[in-house]
């Protein structure tokens, strides 16, 4: 049942909005991340990888969206390695016998395999500093493909004149 409502969940996540206009900008489709850039399609892919295509024309947002596969990967491998190191440790720790063929519990491995497990929770640290590289990327290639690499500000109706940002006078 829980697999059910989490296909149905999963493949819910799409929309059929496709952005226009100049820069690089994230949707989803058939449940997955796409970036959009000028029309062209780039899938997310294995930790990132659409998202380094998508921007590789300028080379800042490449950059930092290869800083972001790079944490990307690290969070994997932190996750990974932890569970093995784990699994691994809790197997040694349950498997000694004692002299009646009981068996016997080893603290010190148990404690190796809960330290394993708590590092394989530091991984989602890597996943999480990996977005904001995603995200100045994103922003990064579309400042420069406004206006020629600089974020554009509108001066509001009028010029600056009679606006201030004083509350009171």
């Amino acid at each position: 049942m829980i697999a059910v409502v989490g296909i149905v969940a999963f493949v819910g996540c799409s929309t059929h909005y496709v952005p226009r206009g100049p820069g690089v900008y994230s949707t989803m489709e058939g449940g997955k991340i796409v970036y959009v850039r000028g029309g062209e399609k780039f899938e997310q892919g294995f930790l990132g990888s659409g998202l380094v295509k998508a921007v590789s024309p300028n080379p800042a947002a490449s950059a930092s969206a290869q800083k972001y596969r790079s944490q990307m990967k690290k969070g994997l491998l932190v996750m990974l390695g932890g569970l093995v190191c784990g699994t691994g440790a809790l197997v040694l720790a349950v498997s000694g016998e004692d002299s009646n063929g009981d068996t016997d519990v080893d603290a010190g491995m148990l404690g190796v395999s809960l330290a394993c497990y708590a590092a394989m929770y530091g991984g989602i640290f890597f996943f999480a500093d990996a977005e904001t590289y995603k995200l100045d990327a994103i922003n990064i290639f579309n400042d420069g493909a406004a206006g020629g690499g600089q974020p554009q500000w509108n001066a509001p109706p009028g010029g600056r004149r009679g606006y201030s940002l004083q509350m009171r006078q």
